[in-house]
C-alpha cells in the first residue's frame, strides 16, 4: 500500500518552491535550501535571482530516502484540489 502511495505522489506533475516545501515539512524556508545546498534534494535555479524550485519526483524521493511522512504532502495536495 505505501508502494502505491509513493508512486502516486510521484506521478504528480508540479514544481514547488522553497516556501511551499518548507510549509508541507513543516520546516523554516531555511531549512529546506540547507538541505538543498547539501545535496539531499535536488532543485533548479531557474529564474535570475537564482530561486530555487524542486520536481514533484526529486521532493518525493528526497522525502522517501530521509523517512520524512508523506502526510505533509498528502496535506498539501488536498488543500490544492479544494
Amino acid at each position: 500500500m505505501e508502494d502505491d502511495n509513493i508512486q502516486r505522489y510521484r506521478s504528480i506533475d508540479r514544481i514547488y518552491t522553497t516556501g511551499e516545501i518548507a510549509r508541507i515539512w513543516e520546516v523554516s524556508i531555511k531549512s529546506v535550501i540547507k538541505c538543498i545546498d547539501s545535496g539531499h534534494l535536488k532543485a533548479v535555479r531557474f529564474t535570475t535571482k537564482g530561486f530555487r524550485r524542486v520536481s514533484n519526483s526529486d521532493l518525493v524521493d528526497c522525502m522517501v530516502n530521509h523517512n520524512i511522512p508523506l502526510n505533509g504532502l498528502d496535506r498539501y495536495v488536498r488543500e490544492r484540489e479544494d
